[in-house]
């Protein structure tokens, strides 16, 4: 009985996550920053990876994960085809430290039908110069 719940215990944290999380190499890493769009209105910048370099922020890389059948959806909110991603950042200049946005270190968006959304302050604010919570 105890090897039982051991066994349980073990696995439960495999069985988190809607589909295996998935690390990318390094083009997929690539087209996936240049694929998110940056909306700010005072910036130079068309998508996430030219923000980031810009401001002295070096990617290192990213996990996401999916749902593929509505069984695995883990909130109300959550739809089948949702991608995850958490784009993990290096802070490496005093430019972005005078921004002065409370930065994580990871960038996390969903993917739903074609369009990213921010879901987390740092995502925030590398999509639209606003350092705030994204709405709900």
């Amino acid at each position: 009985m105890i090897k039982f719940f051991c066994a349980i215990t073990l696995l439960m944290p495999m069985a988190t996550f809607a589909t295996p999380l998935k690390s990318m190499d390094q083009r997929g890493f690539e087209k996936l920053l240049a694929s998110i769009p940056v909306s700010d209105s005072v910036s130079r910048y068309s998508n996430l990876g030219e923000k980031l370099r810009g401001f002295g922020l070096k990617p290192t890389d990213a996990i996401s994960y999916s749902y593929d059948r509505k069984s695995e959806l883990e909130a109300s909110t959550d739809v089948v085809g949702d991608i995850h991603y958490s784009i993990h950042v290096a802070e490496t200049s005093e430019l972005f430290r005078r921004q002065q946005c409370d930065f994580s270190g990871v960038l996390m968006y969903l993917k739903r039908r074609g369009k990213f959304y921010p879901l987390n302050r740092a995502a925030m604010w590398a999509s639209t110069g606003n350092c705030v919570l994204p709405p709900r």
